[in-house]
């Protein structure tokens, strides 16, 4: 077993390393493919909500909406007015989202092929995002919760979280295989 210190060392040398370098020379771990791979878990959440938005006869609604709430100070939806520069604007706070998130995630991954008690910290991350998520709503813009759904908005989270993590462990199964093998 890896002591701390190899482990902090993983870390410092994934951050410093050449794009496509892992710390643990089992993987190709670098920031820039946590971000391509967090990227693939966009579309379905975003088609969930495009689905959900055309089911009730106002496509891209839910990006507007949280444009308006985030950029613009909305405070009622009946005043929403679905522009696509709001469309757009929503959309590169997803894309920045994802991408740093993924930084993070690959990071994490990358240290737990090494270090396998790490990958406890990678699942801790996605739950503590989506309970981040929902408590950082309700308590700037609550009033969202009655515009959308809240259940609509944890299956698209959810959603994207079941492909990102797909999408992650297949690049990195030996801390899958580490999990799955661990003693109970």
């Amino acid at each position: 077993m890896p002591s701390r210190r190899s482990a902090c060392s993983c870390i410092s040398s994934w951050a410093t390393a050449p794009s496509g370098a892992s710390c643990s020379g089992r993987g190709r771990a670098s920031p820039g493919k946590g971000c391509s791979r967090a990227w693939r878990a966009r579309p379905p959440s975003r088609a969930w909500f495009l689905l959900y938005d055309l089911a009730a006869g106002l496509p891209f609604r839910t990006p507007a909406l949280l444009d308006a709430a985030l950029f613009h100070g909305l405070r009622d939806p009946g005043a929403l007015v679905i522009t696509w520069k709001g469309v757009l604007e929503y959309t590169l706070v997803h894309v920045l989202a994802f991408a740093i998130f993924g930084w993070v995630a690959a990071g994490l991954l990358a240290l737990a092929d090494r270090e396998p008690r790490v990958l406890f910290g990678f699942v801790m991350l996605f739950c503590c995002f989506e309970v981040f998520f929902f408590a950082m709503v309700a308590a700037l813009a609550e009033w969202l919760f009655a515009s959308l759904a809240w259940w609509t908005i944890l299956a698209g989270n959810l959603l994207a979280a079941l492909v990102m993590l797909a999408v992650f462990f297949r690049g990195h199964r030996v801390a899958w295989r580490e999990f799955l093998a661990a003693p109970r």
